[in-house]
This record gives structure tokens, C-alpha cells and sequence, in this order.
């Protein structure tokens, strides 16, 4: 391809583009008309109210500040954001504490440990997550990958289990611990018919019970094992047995796990906003 062929294709693109942009441009600037106005109209009660609720002072402070944004441009066109702040997240929380631990602080590592029971948490939502989107007629590949997450979520179970002994001092955590109950709710889980005909009440207890006369322990899947925190403790227990700092540690994390899932939460709405008025 010659220079002048290059040229002559450079041509036609720009040539083309700008003739697409001049035919569709007073659409768009039409559509976009249109979307403001129905916008100032959704808005305009709230506005009103907003300035009926403030003072005169203030109305003029917010006058001055878009002025100068409006001239000086930049930077200081951020008074059109939401101004809010920012909780503290897990991270932070967990830095916090391990920078200045409690004077009852009597384990160390133990909060490592805590941060990482929460994420075992997490972690047995996405599994259970994942075994309940398992298809009826799934194949033999989908079936290992839900097994290899079991059995990674396994392994970190059975470590952190081996571990809650040392930071529960010895306690009996079965004898103080609250009856396990799901999370989830069964309603809103798919439900499969994998063609298994169900027992009767009593067949079902002998089913339990024995396989070929023998006693067998039920197998509790590692997504639904109940893990080792203070949480696990019945309502005033951690403090009675000597672990109140333990109770004030998992309480804190906790508080930053919700502060990043509601963050997470305000984008995805964020992101689904800017969805919908596109295709307005």
C-alpha cells in the first residue's frame, strides 16, 4: 500500500466519521434535551424542599461556591459531589488494632486469627453459593470445581478449628456455644428434584442412624460447619469466661466488614444508576 493509497483511506475514514456525527448529532442532543427535562422535573420538589429547609445565609454561601467553580472550573467543580464520609474498613480496623492492642490483650495473633474466621465466612457463602447453582444435569467438570473449593475450604477450616483452642483457653467451645442455625434462607435457594424418593419419618431416623447395622457420624459439609468466634458464644458468655477482649476484637472487624460491604454495595448501585439513565 502506497503513501497516497494511505492518505486517500485516512480520508475516507474522517471524512465518513464526521458525516455519521453530523447526521446523528441533533438525535442525540435531542435525547439528551429530552432527559434533562424529565431529570429537572424528578428533582425540582426535592430542590424546593432542600431550600425551604436551610437558611438565607446558607443559600448564598452555595450561590458564591458555584460562581467560583463555574469560573475557575477544574478542581473546584467537586461541590456538585456527594461529599459523605468514609467508614473505616476491615483494613483499617485491622491495622488500628494490631498498632495499639488492649491492655487484656492476651494472645497474640488473635487478631489475625478473628480476620481470618470472617474470611473462612465469607468464603463458605461463595462455596454454598456455588453448590446451589450446581445444575441438575451437571457435567463432570463443573462437579470438580465445586469439589476443589470444598476441599480448599476444608483445609482452612480444619486449621482454623485446630487453632481456636489456643485463643479460647482451653474452653469447652461446644458446651458455651449456641445452637448452630443457618444463614440462608431455603425459600429463595433453587431446589433440584435429583429424582430421590423420600423416606418416611421412621425410615429416615434408621437411615441416620445405621448403614449395613453400623453406627455412622454424620458428614457435615466444610460450607456449613460452624466456625470458632466469640460471636458462636451464648449472649454474655465471652466476657463471664475471661475472653472479653476477644468479644470487643470480633465485634470491630465485624463493624469494618460491614462498612466494605455496604461501600461495595453503594458502587454496584452506582454503577447500575449510570446504567439505567443510558438507556433512558
Amino acid at each position: 500500500m502506497s503513501t497516497a493509497h494511505w492518505k486517500e483511506l485516512y480520508d475516507d475514514h474522517i471524512l465518513d466519521s464526521n458525516w455519521k456525527k453530523l447526521n446523528t448529532i441533533v438525535n442525540t442532543l435531542l435525547k439528551k434535551h429530552k432527559r434533562a427535562l424529565k431529570g429537572l422535573e424528578e428533582t425540582e420538589s426535592h430542590y424546593m424542599e432542600l431550600t425551604h429547609s436551610i437558611g438565607e445565609d446558607q443559600i448564598i454561601k452555595w450561590l458564591d461556591e458555584e460562581l467560583q467553580a463555574l469560573r475557575l472550573r477544574g478542581k473546584h467543580l467537586d461541590i456538585y459531589a456527594t461529599k459523605s464520609e468514609e467508614a473505616p474498613s476491615m483494613a483499617d480496623i485491622w491495622l488500628s488494632l494490631m498498632s495499639s492492642p488492649s491492655a487484656e490483650h492476651g494472645h497474640s495473633g488473635s487478631i489475625s486469627w478473628l480476620a481470618a474466621s470472617i474470611s473462612i465466612e465469607d468464603a463458605q457463602d461463595l462455596v454454598r453459593e456455588a453448590v446451589c447453582q450446581l445444575p441438575i444435569d451437571h457435567t463432570a467438570t463443573q462437579k470438580a470445581d465445586v469439589m476443589a473449593k470444598q476441599l480448599a475450604l476444608q483445609s482452612k477450616v480444619q486449621k482454623h478449628q485446630d487453632e481456636a483452642d489456643s485463643f479460647m483457653d482451653g474452653l469447652d467451645i461446644l458446651e458455651h456455644c449456641r445452637p448452630f442455625e443457618p444463614v440462608d434462607d431455603i425459600s429463595l435457594l433453587p431446589s433440584h428434584d435429583y429424582g430421590i424418593e423420600p423416606l418416611d419419618g421412621e425410615d429416615q431416623d434408621q437411615e441416620d442412624e445405621y448403614i449395613n447395622g453400623e453406627d455412622i457420624e454424620e458428614v457435615v459439609p466444610s460450607e456449613d460447619v460452624c466456625i470458632w468466634m466469640p460471636s458462636k458464644l451464648k449472649l454474655g458468655r465471652g466476657k463471664a469466661v475471661g475472653l472479653g477482649y476477644l468479644v470487643e476484637e470480633e465485634l470491630q472487624l465485624c463493624q469494618g466488614q460491614a462498612n466494605d460491604s455496604l461501600a461495595r454495595l453503594r458502587a454496584a448501585l452506582g454503577n447500575l444508576a449510570i446504567l439505567y439513565r443510558q438507556n433512558l
